[in-house]
């Protein structure tokens, strides 16, 4: 060839840059998360005050009994004074779980907006997690009465999701049992919070029967309440009941979330049905589900709490960052892949590999690639077929020759996708005669060209307006006993037409027929301008009445 060397020759190696991965671990908060900082707390850079607050000194007077009495004299509750920074830097100075609920306790008592913070909440779950439980006793409930505090809504769901994470079903269910005593009335958010405790204990059967139980309290089911419980089955990898319950959901009003589908995809994946959790993330993105806002604050909750998402999952977070621009996010996702053991095989680097391609992210592919070799492992055709096909689609066609070069060094042989790729690589570069020269080497290395081999030269060719060397591509596709398809037609007919050619665009149309081969929109709409363009209006309105039949027929073709 011309410009592009022979396949059998011997080729050099691309140079790749190495990935400088970022520790993902600060993305998300585990159980090393919120160390116990010594240090002063210095109210003056958080909030403008210049009252120092020692969380020592907090910790001594929580121990003392009038601990509610002495942080309300000791410690300034004036509006603007505490901010959800400072009482979470105060939370994790907390070696006690205990008194980290009374900070809570007596934050809420001035400021009962300070608790629902999200940072607060979730500060303060870890604490009761990493070094709880902390329960209700007579003595507790007895003490906060007399400083004249009381819990709230708020604190109760963080304790009961605490008592989840430990696994204390029984308590859970205990405390929701004396709710009138403790001054609460069931409601919606307190028994979602009793059933997500259930299913993070793995008492299911027990989440199913608060579940039953809600109606019957005149509480309304939600879309938390339901993905609660599709979380608890599909982890089981029950993914029919799932289903059953999403419908429930929806005809209820309430529509699948990105928890849901989320979860729905590690059920199927828990029950070894990897394609149909594909199929769900496809019914993601038509259904415009996959909102990154909300999809990150359910991921990162989810980890947090000790969730492991599946891989699939990760992968459909990861090609949704890089596709809205969000870069840096989908770069600092796709580094904690190997952090948490994802990235152990070839096969799954093949699958990351894959999403840099469809998300037209090419350096990241290319440091994929890199970290296969370093960890000993070795790419396989898979892995250089996809490179090729990504450095393709982008117009790269110097890189793709690259890595076919590198393939060939593993002593690895060309299958049809990778001559496909190289050609539609050539192809787009607008070099058509190494295009075909390539085209002609796959008879040498004994690989057959399939239709879409074909379909990208013919639409290259007709795009520079070779139209007779279109036509014998066309011929020897059949000759070859290779069956056209809707696309091979498309691109000759609206080249017939774009020259004003329409009696051999009509032959070509009644060609497709003749094989089967139903027209689909895109080929109408080229007939009904050109006939329009050349004023022949009556024409153009019988292609619009066949247009029409032929969708109506595809229509009752589907029904039956």
């Amino acid at each position: 060839m011309a410009n592009w060397p022979r396949l059998g020759c011997p080729l050099g190696n691309p140079s790749f840059q190495a990935s400088k991965s970022s520790d993902f671990s600060n993305g998300f908060n585990g159980p090393n998360a919120f160390r116990p900082s010594k240090e002063t707390l210095s109210s003056e850079n958080l909030n403008g005050s210049v009252k120092p607050i020692d969380p020592n000194q907090v910790s001594e007077v929580l121990s003392e009994k009038d601990w509610f009495f002495r942080l309300k004299t000791e410690f300034p509750s004036t509006e603007g004074t505490w901010n959800p920074k400072l009482i979470v830097r105060v939370l994790q100075n907390q070696e006690n779980p205990l008194f980290a609920f009374k900070v809570c306790i007596w934050v809420s008592d001035f400021d009962s907006e300070l608790v629902k913070d999200e940072s607060v909440r979730n500060s303060l779950l870890n604490v009761l997690y990493r070094k709880g439980p902390v329960v209700l006793s007579p003595e507790l409930l007895q003490e906060i009465q007399d400083s004249g505090c009381r819990i709230t809504e708020d604190l109760l769901c963080v304790l009961i999701s605490s008592w989840g994470r430990l696994g204390l079903a029984k308590y859970v269910v205990d405390v929701f049992g004396q709710m009138l005593r403790l001054g609460f009335k069931p409601s919606t958010r307190i028994y979602n919070s009793v059933i997500d405790a259930l299913v993070k204990s793995n008492s299911l059967d027990l989440a199913y029967f608060k579940f039953q139980q809600m109606p019957a309290d005149n509480c309304r089911l939600d879309r938390f309440t339901y993905n609660a419980l599709i979380h608890g089955v599909c982890k089981r990898g029950v993914v029919e009941e799932a289903i059953r319950l999403i419908k429930q959901m929806e005809s209820l009003g309430h529509s699948a979330n990105v928890h849901t589908y989320t979860n729905l995809i590690d059920g199927f994946c828990n029950a070894k049905k990897p394609q149909v959790a594909f199929r769900v993330l496809e019914l993601m993105r038509s259904k415009n589900g996959l909102d990154l806002t909300e999809a990150c604050k359910v991921f990162n909750a989810y980890v947090r709490q000790g969730g492991k998402p599946g891989f699939n999952t990760w992968l459909s977070i990861i090609h949704a960052f890089y596709k809205s621009g969000r870069t840096e996010d989908g770069n600092r996702y796709a580094n904690s892949l190997a952090l948490n053991g994802h990235l152990c095989s070839v096969a799954s680097y093949n699958a990351l590999i894959d999403c840099f391609v469809k998300a037209t992210v090419m350096d990241k592919a290319s440091e994929a690639f890199q970290e296969i070799t370093e960890k000993g492992l070795k790419p396989n055709l898979v892995t250089f077929n996809t490179l090729i096909s990504g450095y393709s689609k982008v117009g790269e066609a110097n890189k793709a020759r690259d890595i076919l070069k590198l393939l060939l060094d593993y002593k690895l042989k060309p299958d049809v996708f990778t001559f496909t790729s190289i050609i539609d690589s050539l192809c787009r570069a607008h070099q058509m005669e190494d295009a075909f020269n390539c085209f002609t080497e796959m008879v040498e290395w004994d690989v057959a060209p399939n239709v879409v081999t074909y379909n990208i030269l013919i639409r290259s060719l007709c795009s520079i307006g070779d139209i007779s060397r279109s036509m014998n591509l066309l011929q020897r596709m059949k000759a070859n006993g290779i069956k056209p398809d809707l696309f091979s037609f498309n691109a000759l007919i609206l080249s017939f037409c774009k020259l004003n050619k329409i009696e051999h665009a009509h032959n070509l149309f009644n060609s497709m027929l003749r094989i089967g081969i139903s027209p689909d929109k895109y080929t109408y709409y080229v007939f009904i301008k050109v006939l329009c363009d050349s004023h022949k209006i009556e024409e153009a309105k019988e292609i619009i009445i066949a247009m029409e039949t032929n969708d109506a027929l595809q229509t009752l073709t589907r029904i039956a």
